[in-house]
């Protein structure tokens, strides 16, 4: 199974989006995958958006009622997805903002099943 982590803070205008591009990589690579979205208490619709969206992604929400920082964000998501992982699942965290493409997710999994212990991908390097 793939975990993705993505921490949200007022991202109503890029949630849906994301949740398309993660789905459609994903299948594309024939992944079982659920997406873990932690909403720091957004001001926005985010959580309202994460909710309607249930039944056509596999998402669960966390939202925490104020801001909590990142740290805590993270913490929360890597408990919530270390509670449902077995040893050989993956997780993945992301930005919501499509700052991070989806389209590498693949390729990152397959760093992984090769025999690595981690991936790590960046924006600002060309490869």
């Amino acid at each position: 199974m793939i975990y993705i982590l993505l921490p949200a803070l007022n991202e109503a205008k890029n949630i849906e989006q994301i949740f398309k591009n993660i789905t459609n990589a994903l299948n594309k690579a024939n992944q079982k995958f659920e997406i873990i979205v932690v909403n720091d208490g957004s001001t926005d619709n985010t959580a309202e958006i994460v909710l309607n969206n249930l039944a056509e992604f596999p998402v669960e929400l966390i939202s925490f009622a104020q801001n909590q920082g990142v740290g805590q964000v993270f913490r929360q998501g890597i408990k919530t997805i270390c509670a449902k992982a077995h040893d050989d699942d993956i997780l993945i965290s992301m930005d919501c903002d499509q700052t991070h493409p989806a389209s590498i997710i693949p390729a990152m999994i397959e760093t992984i099943n090769s025999g690595c212990d981690l991936s790590i991908a960046s924006r600002y390097h060309k490869q």
